[in-house]
């Protein structure tokens, strides 16, 4: 059984790996986030919908480590408990301004610093992970690989995962970097994290995602904030022609966590609520009050499916 890792550091219930994670007291921060997310229901544990407590001052950038650690304990525990459950094809989506590609906050750092996150609950019970993320698309002078992604392999392949786990990570292997393709698919790997897969003006990467999906076969593989809609292009790449197939094929992959704010787009100012969905629970949104110390996230509604922009503005406007 995978381990229910809901804290920034593998807890008492996990295996040896843990034993040698125990060795070091948690700081500071993480004794902050524990305390949040215990304390904090709509998690993937089935707790009471509408309870869940969001953090405050969102634009403040750089976030906190509590902030951020905060998202990804919330995250790991959806993607921990979608496994458990025998699912297989799953994606997870956050966007607050670290991780929103759309705004010049954006830092890699952070979505990285969840994938480490991720990896040390997914090995703590033994299973190997590989991590992947895309290479260059196209061929001769057409080649290019989307700028959010440009280096993250090399920074994988010199981070520090973590000083309580890097000596087992290292002597049983658990952890493996790769690409998405077919040919990084070993016969040993267990589980299979993606970052961020998406598609290029002229270069769709469906057909490297389906090629390596199906070497995976049955085993879980996770795309982490995947973009994979559509960007048509002057050479025919991602026209109306097999739309539908590539729409059926985005769909098999389950969204079992999905977290962003709500702004009156295109402004990225002020911040109206937010919405989110844990894994087993429905859509919650939540109305933004107050401002700087009196800023507070209020339910305001929850939805089975994910609701539109008339349904978030009818459930932000209803909270007045």
């Amino acid at each position: 059984m995978l381990h229910p890792c809901p804290t920034p550091w593998p807890c008492k219930n996990a295996s040896v790996l843990s034993c040698r994670a125990r060795r070091r007291a948690p700081t500071a921060c993480e004794v902050v986030v524990s305390s949040l997310v215990k304390g904090a229901p709509g998690g993937a544990g089935g707790a009471k919908v509408g309870e869940w407590r969001c953090p405050t001052l969102l634009n403040n950038v750089p976030h906190g480590p509590e902030v951020r650690q905060y998202f990804h304990a919330d995250c790991a525990a959806s993607v921990v408990a979608a496994l458990a459950d025998g699912k297989t094809r799953v994606r997870t989506f956050q966007q607050y301004p670290e991780t929103n590609v759309e705004m010049d906050t954006y830092r890699i750092g952070t979505l990285l610093e969840f994938i480490r996150h991720l990896a040390n609950c997914l090995t703590a019970d033994g299973r190997r992970v590989r991590v992947c993320v895309q290479g260059s698309m196209g061929t001769g002078v057409f080649t290019a690989m989307p700028l959010a992604l440009n280096g993250v392999r090399r920074i994988l392949e010199s981070m520090d995962w973590g000083d309580a786990v890097n000596d087992l990570l290292d002597e049983r292997n658990l952890l493996r970097i790769g690409g998405i393709s077919a040919g990084d698919v070993q016969a040993d790997d267990d589980i299979f994290v993606l970052i961020a897969p998406q598609n290029m003006n002229g270069h769709s990467i469906m057909p490297l995602l389906n090629a390596f999906c199906d070497a995976a076969g049955t085993r879980p593989v996770i795309l982490v904030n995947p973009l994979l809609t559509d960007i048509p292009s002057a050479n025919g790449v991602m026209s109306v022609r097999g739309r539908a197939e590539r729409m059926e094929q985005v769909a098999a992959f389950e969204e079992i966590y999905h977290f962003r704010l709500i702004y009156n787009k295109p402004n990225i100012w002020p911040i109206y609520g937010c919405l989110r969905k844990p894994y087993g629970g429905p859509w919650e949104v939540y109305k933004r009050t107050g401002a700087r110390e009196q800023e507070a996230y209020q339910f305001a509604q929850a939805f089975a499916t994910e609701p539109g922009p008339p349904e978030l503005t009818d459930a932000i406007r209803r909270g007045d």
